[in-house]
């Protein structure tokens, strides 16, 4: 028996994979200002590459998620 007013799984999973990937996207971030600071530049265009691909891939996620149910 399910409820009236139960969330759908693939919204609660889609808030689970933001959440998750919000955490890798600060954690690469703090990792990066660290390479930056102990003089590592190349590390840390990795760590900036790495981050900026995670934040692209989230927000495309999430701009199809609303293009596909406006609601």
């Amino acid at each position: 028996m399910q409820r009236e007013n139960a969330m759908p799984w693939d919204l609660i999973i889609g808030c689970v994979l933001i959440i998750l990937t919000r955490i890798g996207d600060v954690s690469l971030g703090t990792v990066r200002t660290v390479a930056v600071v102990n003089g590592n530049r190349g590390l840390a265009w990795l760590f900036g590459l790495l981050e900026m691909t995670i934040w692209v891939f989230a927000v495309s996620a999430v701009m199809e998620h609303i293009r596909s149910e406006p609601t």
